[in-house]
């Protein structure tokens, strides 16, 4: 729990949603784990998982992106994260004050977009996971370095509503 000794994390970049007046400020150390698994070069899909800090008196930070781990399952289309492997990230996040938040994966395109199979996938975590997380945060990065090659999309009352960069 970094906020507690009021060690604010390096800003990235903010997202907003208007709709829900709701701010996600995201460290750089975040940041940096996405950057260094963008989906270049036939690679396949890769993610983890997003977990907040909710100690901040500014605001709540995307604080922790969790590795890629050998033994997901992905191919260039889609991914799968170890069931195991989070079981034991969420028990490590929540010890340290951390506040799982929902997932990452990579794209093979520039500007990513949700896929069909993202809405399912995250449709499917909603149905299992809406009494633990009620609005679960989806991020995509894509190929291009422009503040647009990372995306997020929070899932709320059934409907996506991607987050604008302030």
């Amino acid at each position: 729990m970094n906020g507690v000794t009021n060690n604010i994390p390096m800003l990235a970049w903010s997202w907003y949603w208007n709709e829900y007046d709701f701010e996600l400020h995201v460290s750089k150390n975040a940041y940096d784990v996405f950057n260094a698994h963008r989906q270049y070069n036939n690679k396949n899909e890769c993610g983890g998982q997003l977990f907040i800090d909710i100690s901040f008196n500014n605001g709540l930070w995307l604080s922790s992106a969790t590795l890629p781990h050998p033994s997901d399952k992905s191919s260039k289309h889609w991914v799968e994260l170890n069931s195991d492997r989070c079981e034991l990230e969420q028990n490590l996040a929540r010890k340290n004050g951390l506040v799982f938040a929902g997932y990452w994966h990579t794209h093979p395109q520039e500007i990513p977009m949700l896929s069909h199979q993202d809405k399912i996938s995250i449709e499917r975590f909603y149905v299992m996971n809406k009494e633990v997380i009620r609005s679960p945060i989806f991020i995509i990065v894509g190929t291009s370095l422009c503040q647009d090659g990372i995306k997020a999309w929070a899932y709320k009352n059934e409907c996506y509503s991607e987050g604008l960069i302030r």
